[in-house]
Formats: structure tokens, C-alpha cells, sequence
């Protein structure tokens, strides 16, 4: 892993534990509803381990959030990328 992928990795961890606080969640709680262990919450957390993308979804819905923001994106930055494409404005609707 480069040391850009390991300072990634870090921020996401960060941001992974700072949400599971704001929802009240211990690592273990949050290890129970993914089906993971609480050693692997609190190494994703550290950055010590990649969070698979397959675990995405799943972990933001655990800690009642987006994956975009999960990841890092605020909804101003999406805002500014310019119109939506034409199936995003169909589902939309």
C-alpha cells in the first residue's frame, strides 16, 4: 500500500469511527450488525485495513449515512459537478 492509499485509508477509518460515535455505537455494536469482529471495526477505523467496497453500502446504512459522505464527498461538491445526467433526472422523478 502507498503511503497516499495508507493516509486514504486513515481518513476514512477516522470518519468511519466519528459517525458510529455520533449514532451512539460501540465497535462492537457496529461489528454485530455488519457480521464482522470487533478487532476488524477497530482496524478499519485506524486504517490498518482497507474497508472492502463490497461493505460500502452496507456500513453506511449501519451508521445511517451515505456512502458519498462516508467516503468523503459533501453533497456541495456533488452539487457543483453540473446537471445530472438524464437517468439520474428520470429516477429522480
Amino acid at each position: 500500500m502507498t503511503e497516499e492509499e495508507k493516509d486514504y485509508f486513515k481518513l476514512l477509518g477516522g470518519r468511519v469511527a466519528q459517525l458510529r460515535r455520533a449514532q451512539n455505537l460501540t465497535q462492537v455494536q457496529l461489528a454485530e450488525t455488519l457480521g464482522i469482529s470487533q478487532q476488524v471495526v477497530a482496524s478499519y477505523e485506524v486504517g490498518r485495513r482497507r474497508i472492502p467496497v463490497s461493505m460500502l453500502p452496507q456500513l453506511a446504512k449501519a451508521l445511517a449515512t451515505g456512502v458519498d459522505e462516508l467516503l468523503g464527498e459533501s453533497s456541495m461538491a456533488r452539487a457543483k459537478r453540473g446537471p445530472a445526467p438524464v437517468l439520474a433526472r428520470h429516477m429522480e422523478r
